[in-house]
């Protein structure tokens, strides 16, 4: 699964036709500019943003344009579909909790009623 950085910049990135750069990346101010640099780097190595031309040899990323991959969009997805998981079995938890708390609440109202 990616980081939330990754999952903040590649959510920035448009789909092909359109194509973003790093300065237009950049003035959105989602991470720190250095910090941005090397996830898009990373995001490249791993295919979800791919240069609009990709038989440039010099690939510097504050130059070119780029646009988000299939890779990239399930990658998205799988982060949103992983976060909102987590929030269901937290809430499932603290619904258990609460059970719990009603169960133990119940048990001692009836011990004391018995005597």
């Amino acid at each position: 699964m990616i980081s939330k950085n990754m999952y903040k910049v590649l959510k920035q990135i448009p789909h092909a036709p359109n194509k973003t750069n790093f300065k237009g990346l950049s003035d959105k101010k989602i991470i720190d500019i250095s910090f941005l640099k090397s996830v898009l780097r990373e995001a490249i190595s791993y295919k979800y943003i791919q240069y609009c031309d990709p038989s440039n040899p010099f690939r510097q990323v504050e130059v070119h344009n780029f646009y988000l991959t299939e890779a990239g969009q399930v990658q998205i997805d799988e982060y949103e579909n992983q976060k909102g998981s987590s929030a269901k079995a937290t809430w499932a938890l603290v619904i258990a909790g609460l059970s719990f708390i009603a169960s133990v609440v119940a048990i001692i109202i009836s011990v004391c009623v018995v005597q």
